[in-house]
């Protein structure tokens, strides 16, 4: 790396991020194999002026295979998605640069968090956080946002068994209603509360696939953290696995888990 520091984040997957970025600064990563990645999605951060990530291959001057624009969020613990085509990826492994762009003299740009290679075309970014999802993608909402969460595959909402607000109760898919227990808000802290207090949750911080998916009292653990995504999906960040509606089932009650990210429409969502 060259000129970043690590910066604290309770909001961050990891509770830190790469930060302190200026014009020119950069990261790496060895080895890569970039030939069929098309398209990467970052998760970032800016309080400050916002700017660009060069994603290249070989080194910091290297092939340019595309550049991701980073909006302005308005604090450093607000987190959207931004995306990016990418192409001319060399054959073979390499070496992948993220190189750090914006204006000079404006303080620190932005802060990454994550970011994640993989296949599919992507539109350009907002040029801020913006509520309005499309059918089949659902970006990063504002931190505050209350609404239904509605799967791709079935239909139907996020719902809370039984309306009941008693920890453990789990989370299943159900006919859309407006119900107070399918109404969920994204906090600062990529919580997805419901009821006001109670947190959607991976069940005993597990990571493995297959685990349940319940309510529980707000903790701050990041098994109670999750990040939409461009392609719709919805990620357990303490697990890295996708809310996942099993067996691609459509029924009422089905109840809800996580399992490896695929792209599928049981596990793609929409905010409505």
């Amino acid at each position: 790396m060259q000129g970043v520091q690590a910066a604290d984040h309770a909001t961050a997957e990891g509770g830190k991020t790469v930060g302190y970025t200026d014009d020119g600064d950069w990261i790496s990563f060895q080895p890569y194999v970039l030939g069929n990645a098309n398209k990467i999605t970052v998760r970032v951060a800016s309080a400050g002026a916002g700017g660009r990530i060069e994603v290249r291959a070989g080194s910091a001057t290297g092939t340019l295979l595309g550049t991701v624009t980073v909006p302005v969020t308005g604090s450093w613990d607000t987190f959207v998605d931004a995306t990016a085509n990418l192409s001319g990826g060399p054959a073979g492994a390499t070496t992948l640069y993220l190189v750090f762009r914006g204006a000079t003299g404006s303080g620190y740009l932005f802060d990454l968090d994550a970011f994640t290679l993989g296949t599919g075309t992507s539109s350009s970014p907002s040029p801020s956080p913006s509520p309005s999802v499309s059918p089949s993608a659902s970006p990063s909402p504002p931190a505050g946002g209350t609404s239904a969460i509605r799967g791709v595959g079935s239909g139907r909402c996020v719902d809370v068994t039984g309306s009941s607000q008693s920890n453990g109760a789990q989370a299943q898919i159900y006919d859309c209603n407006g119900a107070a227990n399918q109404q969920w808000t994204l906090t600062s802290s990529s919580e997805l509360r419901v009821y006001g207090n109670k947190c959607l949750d991976v069940n005993g911080g597990s990571t493995a696939n297959g685990a349940t998916v319940i309510i529980w009292d707000c903790n701050g653990q990041n098994n109670q953290k999750w990040r939409f995504n461009s392609d719709g999906s919805l990620t357990a960040v303490g697990a890295n696995k996708c809310l996942d509606v099993p067996g691609n089932a459509t029924a009422n009650g089905t109840k809800l888990n996580i399992w490896d990210c695929n792209g599928q429409a049981n596990q793609r969502w929409t905010r409505v």
